[in-house]
C-alpha cells in the first residue's frame, strides 16, 4: 500500500461528498435505463429518448427525475466510498495492467456486495416509474420486500437476507465495470501524458479524455450483467436468486434478441 490510512480515509470522505453531487443530475438516466430494460418488448422504450419521453408524457418530468433519488444518493455514497477505500489501499504505483485489472475487480466486487440492498431497492423503485400509482419510497420498498419474504419464508432458506438477493450478478456487474474503467482510465492518462501536445502534464483535457474512455469501456463491459441484474431484482420474492436462476434469466434474455438484448438501455447507461 502506497498511501497511509489517514490519506485513504480522507479520500473516502471526499468521494462520499462528491457522490452526492451527480445523482440529482443523472438519476433520470438510471430511471430510463431500468424502465427500458424491464419493458423490453415495448417499442415505446426502444431508446433513451423514447423512454424518457414516455415517462414524462404520462407522469411529468418530476417522476423521471426524482424516482428513487434518495436511494440513489445512499447507494452512491455507500458504494463509491467502500470501493475506493479498498482500491486505494491495494493499489501501487508500479502495478502492471493485469494487477490494476485484478485490484479493480476485487474492489468493485466488495463494494457492490456492501451496497447490494440499496441497488435492489433502487431498481425496484425505478420499475414503478411508469406505473399509474406513485412509486414507493425507499423505506416503503424495504418494508414490502421484507413482508414478501416473510410470507414466503418456507420457500426461502434465509428470508432475513432477502435484501442481498441477486448479489452474485450485482457483484459481477460492478467488478467488470470497476476493473475495466479504472484500468482504461489509468492507461489512457499514461498514454496521453506521453504525447507531445500534453507536455507530459495532467490537466483538464487529459482527465476529460481519459474519463470519456473510462466511461465507454466500463459501460460496455457491465451492460450484460446490468440487464440480468434488473431482471433478478424484479423477480417474485417467492424464491431466492441462485446461480441456476441467474443462468435461466440469462438464457431468457438471449432468447429475446440474442447478444443485442444484453445491451438494452446502453444509451441511458452511457449518458449516465
Amino acid at each position: 500500500m502506497d498511501m497511509p490510512v489517514a490519506v485513504v480515509a480522507r479520500e473516502a470522505m471526499a468521494i462520499a461528498l462528491a457522490s452526492m453531487t451527480f445523482p440529482p443530475f443523472l438519476n433520470w438516466a438510471e430511471n430510463a435505463k431500468s424502465v427500458a430494460q424491464l419493458h423490453h418488448t415495448d417499442p415505446r422504450f426502444a431508446s433513451l429518448q423514447l423512454t424518457a419521453r414516455a415517462i414524462v408524457q404520462k407522469h411529468g418530468i418530476c417522476r423521471l427525475a426524482t424516482t428513487a433519488i434518495g436511494t440513489s444518493l445512499a447507494r452512491e455514497i455507500c458504494y463509491n466510498t467502500s470501493r475506493w477505500m479498498l482500491y486505494s489501499s491495494l493499489r501501487r504505483k508500479d502495478m502492471s495492467t493485469p494487477e490494476r485489472f485484478a485490484t479493480g475487480f476485487v474492489a468493485g466486487l466488495m463494494g457492490s456486495f456492501v451496497a447490494n440492498p440499496f441497488d435492489l431497492v433502487r431498481v425496484r423503485q425505478q420499475s414503478g416509474a411508469m406505473l399509474a400509482r406513485r412509486p414507493r419510497t425507499g423505506v416503503q420498498e424495504v418494508r414490502q420486500v421484507l413482508i414478501d419474504a416473510t410470507q414466503h419464508q418456507r420457500r426461502l432458506p434465509m428470508p432475513h437476507l432477502v435484501l442481498w438477493r441477486g448479489w452474485q450478478v450485482n457483484c459481477l456487474r460492478s467488478a467488470l465495470f470497476i476493473s475495466g474503467s479504472m484500468a482504461t482510465y489509468e492507461l489512457s492518462k499514461a498514454t496521453l501524458m506521453q504525447q507531445r501536445w500534453t507536455g507530459g502534464q495532467e490537466g483538464p483535457l487529459v482527465h476529460t479524455l481519459s474519463g470519456l474512455a473510462m466511461g465507454v469501456a466500463g459501460t460496455l463491459m457491465y451492460m450484460p450483467a446490468d440487464v440480468v441484474r434488473t431482471r433478478c431484482y424484479t423477480q417474485s420474492p417467492s424464491h431466492s436468486i441462485t446461480t441456476p436462476d441467474i443462468l435461466r434469466i440469462s438464457r431468457s434474455v438471449y432468447s429475446e434478441g440474442g447478444v443485442r438484448a444484453f445491451y438494452r438501455g446502453t444509451g441511458a447507461a452511457m449518458a449516465r
